[in-house]
């Protein structure tokens, strides 16, 4: 009996001492949990710190009371203008729906039947119109051009032919050739050439021929600039008529006009078999002398008979018989 009071005393003595040790392990327990708890807190509150420390430096880049104050009196101007421009742009769609309304009472007439189809129409022809415009002006300028270039080719046959016909037809020796000048002028929206004689000697500048020649130099230029002109121009010609060619001209020059055209008259006669020549003159000699160049068998003469009636008579070349 005394053993098991002693037994029960003992498991009395365990019992306190685990739930003494329980009672430990519970607070130590306790004291963990705890820590474990503050840990998490004083992470979280470092974590609160940073995120209020974001949102200070937010704030302190944000604009202060006085600036917010300001802009929101600019906003409310803003408003108070674009309602002020809301009610005119109103009045103004009103103003339009009006004129619209209008508008389609009037397209509704009977002149304005059909007025989409006939704007079509007017378009469509318009822009012919234009594109026929743009290809009528490359026409223009091509053709402006090629003008242009004719004319520099002509002149320059021209040109050719006068100084070989004055070379050979003027004996003096003041004048080495004579050239037609053509001076362009533009007036406008037109072009014209203002052309002028000119005589060159071989060691002195072009002059004008106008005021600062003879009679029979004039005379001369202009037979030499008009047999230039048929021989480039009427090429093909079957006829040449003078009409006192050697008016004003000395012996010499007529001598040296002679060869000229009797050259110009055997090229023609090579060209075209039935080439005439016509000329009028009261010059015996030089008609003789032409005639004998060209190889002419007989020519015609004119004389008046005292009761002055005209009769033609045929002079023969090579016997001068008539």
């Amino acid at each position: 009996l005394e053993g098991m009071r002693e037994a029960v005393e003992k498991s009395k003595m365990d019992l306190q001492d685990r739930e003494s040790g329980e009672a430990k392990q519970r607070e130590m327990l306790r004291t963990l949990n705890d820590n474990i708890e503050y840990k998490e807190t004083a992470k979280e509150m470092k974590q609160l710190q940073r995120k209020q420390e974001e949102h200070d430096d937010e704030l302190r880049g944000l604009p202060s009371k006085e600036d917010l104050e300001r802009k929101g009196q600019d906003l409310r101007k803003e408003i108070e203008a674009m309602k002020g421009d809301m009610d005119q742009k109103k009045g103004r769609k009103g103003h339009l729906e009006d004129s619209i309304l209008k508008l389609k009472q009037k397209l509704a007439q009977k002149e304005y039947t059909n007025i989409d189809e006939r704007y079509k129409m007017k378009s469509i022809e318009l822009q012919t119109t234009k594109c026929a415009q743009k290809d009528l002006e490359k026409y223009y300028s091509a053709l402006d051009k090629a003008l242009m270039r004719y004319h520099e080719i002509k002149m320059e046959e021209i040109n050719k032919i006068v100084k070989e016909i004055w070379q050979v037809t003027y004996k003096g020796d003041d004048i080495d050739t004579i050239q037609i000048k053509a001076d362009l002028e533009n007036t406008g929206n037109r072009r014209s050439h203002n052309y002028r004689l000119v005589m060159r000697h071989r060691h002195l500048a072009d002059l004008d021929m106008r005021g600062r020649c003879s009679a029979g130099q004039k005379v001369l230029a202009s037979l030499v600039v008009r047999m230039a002109l048929a021989e480039t121009f009427c090429h093909n010609c079957g006829i040449l008529a003078l009409d006192e060619p050697t008016s004003n001209l000395d012996e010499r020059n007529i001598k040296g006009f002679t060869d000229a055209l009797s050259n110009i008259v055997n090229q023609r006669k090579q060209q075209n078999s039935s080439f005439q020549l016509v000329v009028i003159s009261h010059d015996k000699d030089f008609i003789d002398d032409l005639a004998r160049a060209t190889e002419v068998p007989v020519y015609y003469r004119v004389e008046k008979s005292p009761s002055t009636q005209s009769s033609m008579i045929t002079k023969h070349v090579c016997t001068g018989e008539y």
